[in-house]
């Protein structure tokens, strides 16, 4: 649960960066679009490595107690369509969030295998939930890359 806690904060660092960065394009300085999906890809992959690895800690599955898990969940995995939506600018929205729900079930799967650790129909339609809630933004934040 490691990997997920890193996903709650970084989703808020997420969206934090990605407003300076927008501000960057508006004025022209350092961050290009094509920076910007580099940037989004490089902590997309590390963001799902976070995930897969940082799950398998000792304790892992205890970090949040219920209800919370699920709101960390959902944090994570709406940070995961946010920067798989600025990663893959072209990749249309259904699909965008079709991919987070594959990998939430990656998750969920992955768990079976390991020791102290459960799979849960609940966690994946939390992380459907992010998914869904994440697509807005990756509108919102694709047209004020192309209005730059």
């Amino acid at each position: 649960m490691l990997g997920l806690g890193s996903c709650a904060f970084g989703f808020g660092y997420c969206l934090l960066t990605a407003t300076h960065l927008l501000n960057y394009l508006n004025t022209n300085i350092l961050i290009t679009p094509e920076r910007l999906k580099f940037l989004a890809l490089g902590m997309l992959i590390l963001v799902i490595a976070g995930i897969f690895i940082g799950g398998e800690a000792p304790g892992a599955g205890s970090l949040f107690p219920p209800p919370w898990d699920k709101v960390v969940h959902f944090f994570a995995f709406g940070t995961i369509g946010v920067l798989a939506g600025l990663a893959f600018p072209r990749l249309p929205l259904g699909v965008a969030w079709v991919l987070v729900v594959l990998i939430g079930a990656a998750d969920e799967l992955h768990q079976l295998f390991i020791q102290g650790r459960q799979a849960g129909l609940d966690d994946l339609l939390a992380d459907a939930l992010g998914g869904l809630a994440a697509l807005p933004v990756i509108a919102l934040l694709r047209r004020w890359l192309l209005k730059g």
